[in-house]
């Protein structure tokens, strides 16, 4: 299952580096759009053919076998052995872009593409490449959320960990190390909401609402420490 969630991930994050390398086409609006038509996919599944007769009607999918189950690190918690998986991936990715020849590259081709192809490198073929590896990673950490605590798939399952991880980069400076911390930050948002919302009776949506108050000052002070504001 691991192992085809990674190479799902990896084929649907060659749809946008195809569209960027042939079209020209904004990498960010193609990702984000495609995130729509996978969660519609997946509800036709849930809906469909994964559904699992003994549902009673609910559009959910049968639970997933034992062994397709992650072992919990401890028992009573919903932590399990993907958060090992994760942090690897981040550790790994910091030596790559700071310690390699080919992270270098990707800097390069991220800050500029024409660079990039002056200084000789093939951009395309690293643009192909990193969407392929960060689609992998994403696959990889959509099916240790299904495959941990959930253990079966339904319809409205995604909680937009996707647009998170947005706001999870940012705070992490997009340094894979700081993204690790700032992980475990933007993570207390959704336990604190989830208390919120069962002892205070506080919508579970304020926890939303300071990630995007968090993700908006942070931009403000980037802004402000770039350029200078003067007042006439």
């Amino acid at each position: 299952m691991i192992l085809f969630g990674g190479i799902g991930g990896a084929l649907w994050g060659l749809i946008p580096a195809i569209l960027k390398t042939k079209f020209n086409t904004n990498e960010i609006l193609t990702s984000l759009m495609l995130t729509y038509i996978a969660i519609l996919i997946l509800d036709y599944l849930v809906v469909g053919p994964w559904k699992d007769p003994a549902s009673y009607g609910l559009p959910k999918s049968r639970p997933f076998p034992e062994s397709g189950r992650l072992p919990v690190l401890i028992d009573g918690l919903r932590a399990h052995i993907g958060v090992y998986f994760s942090i690897l991936i981040a550790i790994i990715s910091y030596y790559v872009f700071n310690k390699t020849l080919f992270g270098y590259k990707l800097k390069v081709t991220g800050y500029s593409s024409k660079a990039s192809k002056y200084a000789g490198f093939k951009s395309n073929q690293l643009i192909i490449f990193t969407f392929l590896i960060s689609g992998a990673c994403a696959g990889l950490a959509g099916i240790f959320e299904v495959s941990g605590p959930i253990g079966l798939l339904y319809r409205d399952i995604s909680p937009n960990y996707g647009f998170t991880a947005i706001i999870v980069a940012f705070l992490g400076r997009l340094n894979p190390i700081g993204i690790i911390l700032s992980s475990l930050i933007i993570a207390l948002t959704y336990l604190g909401a989830e208390d919120a919302q069962l002892f205070l009776k506080i919508p579970s949506s304020v926890g939303f609402v300071f990630q995007g108050l968090v993700l908006f000052f942070l931009l403000g002070a980037d802004f402000l420490n770039k350029y200078k504001v003067i007042i006439k």
